[in-house]
């Protein structure tokens, strides 16, 4: 199957033969120019950049399309369901980096918070009575305590 242009004509290869789609599994354009004059907005040249953000990163951002309302739905027309899927697109962003919690994650932390106040205490009671805390335990304190 060859692509056909507006106007009839076939798309073709670089070397004149008819583009096959049927195989083409992803699409790769360039373009070659000396220059290019524009006059900008501020708000065009936001979307610009915008878009050329997208273009060079376009996976970054699919993530939270399943979260964007559909289209006839517009901020000011229903703000309460783009706040919901604002939040929506947050908490997902957190559940995808947060670290799991895992049962050896929570023994480890326990174990380093009860070393920590035995620490903690040993070097309250050294200080009481003018002694110092040993190298050793003054080192895995100020270790626990980063």
């Amino acid at each position: 199957a060859s692509a056909d242009l507006p106007g009839g004509e076939a798309a073709a290869r670089a070397d004149g033969e008819p583009l096959d789609l049927s195989r083409l599994t992803s699409f790769e354009a360039s373009l070659g120019t000396t220059s290019v004059g524009l006059r900008l907005s501020a708000f065009s040249l936001g979307a610009l950049s915008a878009a050329a953000g997208y273009l060079r990163a376009p996976g970054r951002f699919e993530i939270w399309r399943q979260h964007r309302p559909p289209p006839w739905e517009t901020p000011l027309s229903n703000p309460r369901l783009w706040w919901r899927r604002a939040c929506a697109a947050v908490s997902a962003e957190v559940a995808r980096t947060r670290p799991r919690c895992s049962w050896d994650t929570i023994c480890r932390r326990r174990d380093e918070r009860r070393r920590y106040v035995s620490l903690y205490l040993r070097q309250r009671r050294a200080r009481r009575s003018s002694r110092r805390l040993s190298d050793s335990d003054r080192a895995a304190l100020e270790r626990l305590e980063r």
